[in-house]
């Protein structure tokens, strides 16, 4: 949220009046150089969003802060339902004004991500927590069509997407799942990230994945299976639906995380916390009722497809 930043110092310059804005931790998202820590503080509460701050500067300024506080509400208003709008319109395919894409996210050609964000409960919370945590940085988010929308420059946007995570958890206590984008660069591949975020959200939910950060390009097998036909899914369905239903929690614990470790037998069964002979008994077990052995790396790219495709439909 650089752009309320950049309006902020521009206020206290031209009215030659120091103050800052803290949140309710007392940590200063905004001081201006003039700001006089040392003399007698006054301050007002003041919302930006749907979050309060406290607006502080020093008494000898006590008569301009009520006026401080409406110019600066009213210009986040404006500016932030404007970038809103914006991103919507890019989503929805509505044409603008090339100088209103220009102002929308002018950060947006220096490559940035997309986080999209899917919680329980508590969406508006939800977006609140994520504005007070970026609002110093070059950041926009929006809510639309029941996610939240992240777009922004990130140095490890894994990390960012684990502290959101985090947050969330924290100050809501709800479940929430992230789909990370590629780099993007314009309007265009915006509108595709997007699609693509939400596709990834999608298949976290359908094949019941563990992890909750997701990106398309790591869930091949899962978009791969998705798309195929129905009749041809069918078909696996009929012949080894039995085999996998039969199969008991614990077997289809070993069947995820001997997958999730590349068939790496060791460091599966550290994982499963069992004996490395136990794994392999359980894998023979796998065998004997579906007739793959999944220690084979070719039998074990045909076996991921057709349990995909259980998960799927069970």
């Amino acid at each position: 949220m650089t752009d309320i930043n950049k309006f902020l110092e521009n206020l206290s310059e031209i009215t030659d009046i120091g103050f800052s804005v803290t949140n309710k931790n007392g940590q200063s998202l905004f001081i201006s150089a003039n700001f006089n820590l040392n003399s007698e503080i006054v301050f007002i509460s003041i919302s930006l969003g749907k979050t309060t701050y406290l607006l502080n500067t020093n008494k000898s300024n006590k008569d301009s802060l009520k006026l401080l506080k409406y110019t600066i509400e009213n210009e986040y208003s404006k500016l932030y339902t404007s970038k809103e709008q914006y991103v919507i319109d890019i989503l929805e395919g509505k044409e603008r004004p090339l100088d209103l894409y220009s102002e929308g996210i002018p950060y947006l050609p220096k490559g940035c991500n997309i986080l999209l964000i899917n919680v329980d409960k508590n969406l508006n919370k939800a977006l609140d927590i994520i504005n007070e945590v970026y609002i110093t940085e070059e950041v926009t988010s929006v809510i639309y069509k029941d996610n939240i929308l992240v777009i922004g420059i990130f140095e490890n946007v894994e990390e960012h997407a684990i502290e959101i995570k985090e947050a969330l958890a924290l100050d809501l206590a709800c479940k929430c799942n992230i789909s990370i984008s590629d780099i993007i660069y314009n309007e265009v591949q915006l509108e595709k990230a997007f699609y693509n975020c939400k596709l990834a959200l999608l298949l976290g939910n359908k094949f019941k994945l563990k992890s909750n950060l997701l990106t398309l390009d790591k869930l091949f097998l899962e978009n791969l299976v998705y798309s195929t036909d129905k009749s041809l899914k069918q078909s696996y369905i009929n012949r080894y639906k039995n085999a996998f239903d039969n199969f008991d929690i614990e077997l289809l614990n070993t069947i995820e995380q001997f997958l999730q470790c590349d068939l790496n037998l060791s460091e599966t069964a550290k994982k499963l916390f069992i004996h490395r002979n136990t794994l392999i008994y359980r894998l023979d077990k796998i065998k004997k009722e579906t007739g793959f052995d999944i220690k084979n790396f070719n039998q074990a790219m045909v076996f991921s497809i057709i349990f995909l495709i259980w998960k799927e439909t069970n």
